[in-house]
């Protein structure tokens, strides 16, 4: 098979990264990959399949007429892949795909196929950071957007609460053990 195929870890703190995160990611290179070929070859007006295993990313990223609140999950990558379906200049036909299939279910369906060898892809990418100790993403999303950071952690969920937070928390963290309500150890222990 002949496809476009690409790795990389998912940016964002060890604790903001989970699997729909990881799916959010593989949806904006997508866009990313189509907007560049569009404008290499100065393609306007085609239509372009994309498919997915994760329903609920896709609808997030489709359904949607304006960008997420910023207290979304994941909004940095949500704004940018809102920014991209405006400005690609080509119909997107999106498909939903089973995942985890055996190779009986899908066989014949050349969407769930190449989803299927993604995942693969993905799953041996993630066992070799694992091996390598490097499960920290290091990598961030090259944006026109601002984003905000907080002790070398990137805010990507629950802005608002995460600034107060970081403004009062100490502040709050020192009321307590004053009051002797919390011992050092369990101060610890709050985020």
């Amino acid at each position: 098979r002949r496809y476009a195929q690409g790795v990389c870890q998912t940016p964002g703190d060890r604790c903001d990264v989970n699997a729909y995160r990881s799916e959010l990611l593989g949806l904006l290179l997508m866009l990313k990959l189509i907007k560049i070929v569009c404008e290499e070859f100065e393609i306007k007006t085609r239509m372009i399949k994309l498919a997915c295993d994760n329903l609920g990313g896709l609808k997030t990223c489709f359904a949607k007429k304006w960008r997420s609140s910023i207290n979304a999950y994941h909004f940095d990558i949500l704004w940018e892949i809102y920014d991209h379906i405006q400005h690609i200049p080509v119909n997107i036909q999106i498909f939903h795909v089973k995942a985890h299939q055996t190779s009986y279910e899908w066989k014949g369906n050349q969407l769930a196929e190449i989803n299927e060898d993604m995942d693969e892809l993905a799953k041996a990418y993630d066992n070799q950071c694992l091996l390598h100790g490097s499960m920290e993403s290091t990598v961030d999303l090259e944006t026109k957007f601002w984003s905000v950071w907080t002790r070398r952690r990137k805010l990507v969920r629950n802005l608002d609460k995460n600034i107060v937070d970081n403004i009062h928390g100490g502040e709050l963290k020192r009321f307590l053990l004053g009051k002797q309500r919390l011992t050092n150890e369990s101060i610890e222990l709050i985020d």
